[in-house]
């Protein structure tokens, strides 16, 4: 990019090629070697919407809430637009914002409450016409790079990624989208409806019941390990392996139980394969 800051990679054996930036029509990949100076630099950007003609609705992380085609999965599947912008599912009216969505069939009275919600999450921005979306360099507030803060993020601790179990669970081979999933749910950094009441989402307390239970507050533990539907799952799977387990503090130590003393790696990796898929079903 502009800043030099993206190192690139070399493509090809007798002509190198390198390549940093590949643009797409819907969206821009970036590509780069393995180094910590890239990976600072991805976490360091951050994109600033503008008329939203780039950014699409339901497949960009462009709200706190996350990737919206995974918050709202039975309206993503429901969508007709689901490769549009933000632009595209917009109309004005006297000035005015408003949302536009188009479905394949009628909702039901549950769906349309999920819509409301997905609404109160599209009124936290308000799209400007004429202004380019833009990518921008957070740690400094006006947006622009400097060398003075690129090195205090990098003697920054970066604390997050030093659990050992993070090693195992990019290392088991799962599918990407499944590790990434665990990876946030341990750092509870889902879109649980107690994350969206906290970031102020969701303003009533009483909308953030667990979806299953409708009974406690939706937090990731209480919906993976907690909940009476979850903790029948649960019940059933390790009369499966013929064991008994517990309900520890957290997920993350939840997880770790299902490593067993005296089998070999790979046979634990099973057992976490399918604690995976029962987490993933939830």
């Amino acid at each position: 990019m502009e800043l030099g800051k993206l190192e690139g990679v070399k493509i090809g054996t007798s002509e190198e090629v390198e390549v940093a930036v590949l643009q797409f029509t819907d969206d821009t990949l970036l590509m780069g070697g393995s180094s910590l100076q890239n990976v600072l630099s991805m976490k360091s950007l951050r994109r600033e919407i503008g008329c939203g003609n780039t950014v699409l609705f339901w497949k960009n992380e462009w709200c706190e809430s996350g990737l919206l085609k995974i918050c709202f999965r039975r309206l993503f599947h429901l969508s007709t637009q689901k490769n549009c912008t933000l632009r595209d599912m917009t109309v004005w009216v006297d000035g005015r914002m408003h949302w536009e969505f188009r479905w394949r069939r009628a909702l039901s009275d549950r769906e349309r409450g999920m819509v409301e919600e997905l609404r109160r999450i599209g009124g936290n921005i308000q799209l400007m016409a004429g202004v380019l979306d833009t990518w921008t360099w957070y740690p400094e507030t006006e947006g622009r790079y400097s060398v003075q803060s690129a090195y205090k993020l990098i003697k920054a601790p970066m604390i997050e990624n030093n659990d050992p179990i993070f090693s195992l669970l990019w290392g088991l081979g799962a599918p990407s989208n499944t590790c990434v999933f665990i990876w946030r749910m341990m750092l509870d950094r889902l879109a649980t409806k107690a994350n969206l009441l906290r970031r102020g989402v969701i303003s009533d307390e009483s909308a953030a019941n667990c979806v299953l239970c409708l009974q406690n507050t939706e937090t990731a533990y209480h919906l993976f390990t907690r909940c009476p539907i979850a903790v029948n799952l649960w019940a059933k799977c390790s009369r499966w392996f013929g064991c008994c387990s517990i309900s520890p503090g957290c997920c993350r130590d939840h997880l770790l139980q299902y490593v067993w003393p005296g089998l070999s790696s790979k046979q634990n990796a099973a057992f976490w394969m399918v604690w995976f898929a029962m987490t993933w079903s939830l």
